[in-house]
């Protein structure tokens, strides 16, 4: 396999939401169907950039990931009263 099919996998699944959850719940599957070698499959779904390397992937593309980090959601603490006077003990 070139890795000119590997690096389309990895634009679609950078740009297509949907194709990127196939990719994660079926790699092998959709790896397979692409024409990808178990080797590439593993490279791709380990996040390695080393190992992207090592199958042909550009040091650009070699970043790429398939976890999906959750969007950083605003927390709100409850109010907190202040006991400005005198400690009474």
């Amino acid at each position: 396999m070139s890795s000119e099919a590997l690096a389309q996998i990895i634009t679609r699944a950078g740009a297509d939401a949907g194709f990127r959850r196939q990719l994660v719940a079926d790699p092998e599957g959709v790896g397979t169907a692409s024409g990808l070698t178990t080797g590439e499959i593993d490279a791709l779904m380990s996040g390695d950039s080393a190992r992207l390397r090592q199958v042909g992937v550009t040091e650009e593309m070699s970043h790429f990931t398939l976890i999906e980090l959750p969007a950083v959601q605003k927390i709100r603490l409850p109010a907190v009263q202040s006991n400005t006077g005198p400690s009474k003990t």
